[in-house]
């Protein structure tokens, strides 16, 4: 073969790999396991990171609420004193990702997390970009340049595990752009999306993928073809919209209630310059031992810059260019005179988002685009002959060495993590402790709760709370009785009685009015749970049952269940489906106001 037919055949032997998906999956695999090596041999010890103390046990206290009492981890006694679990926004339970840790427990399913998470992410991105270039060898080589992106790394050696929610971003997009070529499987693909970030704790996920998903229909349908299209794509996309508030109404629902409650309010100017924001994204990362900032947290590589490069040929590049561009000025926050960060905190939802740099992550999808544009472009040039072979060939194998690259920064991002032996457990009866929010990760493990709050929203907690009674449970007034345990799980509490009068039984933990009794009248004294019982009372039972957990539950099964139905209706008739995905949305709305209207708590 003569040196000029090298570079073509090279690009038509990788053209060919990055079309073959066992290939090209077997590909990312290969380079999601580098990348986690590290992360992966960190299973099952303990993050000393503060929010790792938070977060890691809210997943364990779910997982003890299933396996240990069979029951909905509806509520958290252990945390702030008891919190509505499923309405705290940092909780990542409600998701089928739960199952991994059913099976492995919290701390051992995080870097299985990561590393499902990775692949995924590079997939979705595979098939957006695919769909947006065309070609194939692009899209398979900005796959990590997205997935692999520095802030994941962060977020394991932080356990902040739900924000590998954005890695699903590429899907909604796809799911998007076909559902505005009126495509129902497209529709499905966003609906499904949304409904897991959600319930993975997707407080930014969700919004910012919302974004991307609004930039993304309304480029398909005001482009020249896209305008031929809104007959057929319109439908579809308003049924997908209808159909994802319906499907996310089970953990929607309890967020809108909790944060309304109390609502979280973000003070302070955040600011990043823009060599800050660039250092982020292709600083690579300086090994663990001194303060690195905020060097590499977005890091996406240097071999996007080579491959976007040949995007300047293509017109098509021009809007996700600017559109990154726009994400890049919103990260800058307030260090400049006009902050378009300040600007998106005054739509609804955003007011509460208060890292602007986050906002970069759907750039990330936008600049991979980019790259696939620009490698779609140099193969497009390749065809003349001439030195352009030769440009692709070098450009395509860059992104494949771009990969290496990636993977062993996301690995060093990871040594930061700050890992300590797991407490051995205490078998003794649930109480409350005044605990500490720097080391909560160790009460669990002493079946004890925390009355020091470290969450992102203000908590209703009761000042009544003590960390140091002598029972849980006690009658209020003095010498009206007794009142002791029977039974104690996170959702339930078995009380027995002996009262000589009316008296109040108080619970030492947070009043919320998804809690029920059998016997007398659940009230809150002074936030905390009590019941006025009568003095023939002999035993009471007090059971957590949330209204809008339950209606948002009601909520999502009717809306899958319409779309199983548009899915079915339009394969029997075409063109039904979206109809018939709007109707179920609605019924499903009006189950969830059904719901509201009739149950009081």
């Amino acid at each position: 073969m003569s040196p000029p037919e090298r570079p073509k055949r090279l690009l038509f032997v990788l053209r060919r790999w990055a079309r073959a998906t066992p290939v090209r999956l077997g590909a990312y695999a290969v380079v999601t396991l580098a990348a986690t090596w590290i992360a992966l041999g960190q299973a099952g010890g303990m993050n000393d990171f503060r929010d790792a103390h938070l977060l890691v046990p809210y997943e364990e206290v779910a997982r003890q609420t299933v396996v240990e009492y069979g029951q909905v981890p509806f509520w958290d006694p252990y945390h702030c004193g008891g919190m509505y679990a499923l309405g705290s926004p940092q909780t990542r339970f409600a998701s089928p990702t739960f199952l991994f840790t059913l099976l492995f427990g919290a701390r051992r399913a995080e870097p299985l997390l990561l590393a499902l998470f990775l692949l995924l992410g590079m997939e979705g991105m595979y098939r957006y970009a695919r769909l947006r270039s065309g070609s194939a060898l692009g899209p398979a080589l900005v796959g990590p340049v997205f997935g692999l992106c520095g802030y994941y790394a962060i977020c394991a050696t932080l356990s902040w595990v739900q924000f590998f929610g954005f890695l699903l971003m590429p899907w909604v997009a796809f799911g998007t752009a076909l559902a505005a070529r009126g495509r129902l499987a497209g529709a499905a693909v966003v609906v499904a999306g949304f409904a897991v970030m959600i319930g993975f704790g997707g407080t930014y996920p969700v919004p910012l993928s919302a974004l991307l998903v609004v930039l993304e229909a309304g480029r398909s349908l005001l482009s020249r073809r896209g305008r031929r299209r809104w007959k057929a794509g319109l439908p579809v996309l308003l049924a997908g919209a209808l159909l994802s508030v319906g499907a996310c109404a089970f953990r929607l629902w309890p967020l809108v209630e909790t944060l309304g409650s109390a609502t979280r309010v973000m003070a302070g100017a955040p600011s990043h310059g823009l060599p800050e924001v660039l250092r982020m994204l292709f600083a690579p990362a300086p090994l663990p031992g001194g303060d690195a900032g905020t060097t590499s947290i977005l890091f996406v590589g240097y071999a996007i810059l080579l491959l976007g490069a040949g995007a300047v040929f293509s017109r098509r590049a021009i809007v996700p260019a600017i559109a990154f561009a726009v994400t890049v000025w919103i990260a800058t926050g307030y260090a400049y005179p006009f902050s378009a960060f300040g600007a998106m905190r005054e739509l609804p939802l955003f007011g509460t988002l208060r890292y602007p740099y986050r906002f970069v992550l759907p750039g990330t999808v936008l600049l991979a685009e980019v790259g696939a544009l620009g490698m779609g472009m140099l193969l497009w040039r390749a065809r003349r002959g001439g030195r352009w072979p030769q440009l692709a060939a070098t450009a395509a194998v860059a992104g494949v060495l771009g990969w290496g690259v990636q993977a062993a920064n996301f690995g060093v991002l990871t040594l930061r993590t700050e890992l300590v032996a797991p407490p051995e457990a205490i078998d003794q009866p649930f109480a409350q402790s005044r605990g500490n929010r720097w080391v909560a990760g160790h009460l669990l493990a002493l079946n004890r709760g925390s009355l020091s709050c470290g969450e992102a929203y203000p908590v209703p907690m009761s000042r009544k709370l003590r960390g140091d009674l002598p029972a849980e449970e006690f009658i209020l007034e003095p010498g009206a009785g007794t009142a002791t345990r029977t039974a104690w799980s996170p959702n339930r509490i078995d009380v027995a009685l002996s009262l000589t009068r009316d008296a109040t039984l108080v619970v030492n933990q947070n009043w919320h009015p998804g809690w029920k009794s059998d016997v007398g009248e659940v009230f809150s004294d002074e936030g905390r749970l009590a019941v006025k019982v009568p003095a023939s009372a002999k035993k009471v039972t007090l059971w957590f049952l949330p209204r809008s957990g339950v209606g948002g539950m009601l909520v999502s099964a009717w809306a899958f269940a319409g779309l199983v139905a548009a899915l079915w209706a339009e394969r029997v008739r075409r063109g039904m489906g979206p109809w018939v995905g709007m109707a179920g949305a609605l019924v499903a709305l009006g189950v969830g106001a059904a719901v509201a209207r009739s149950w009081m708590g």
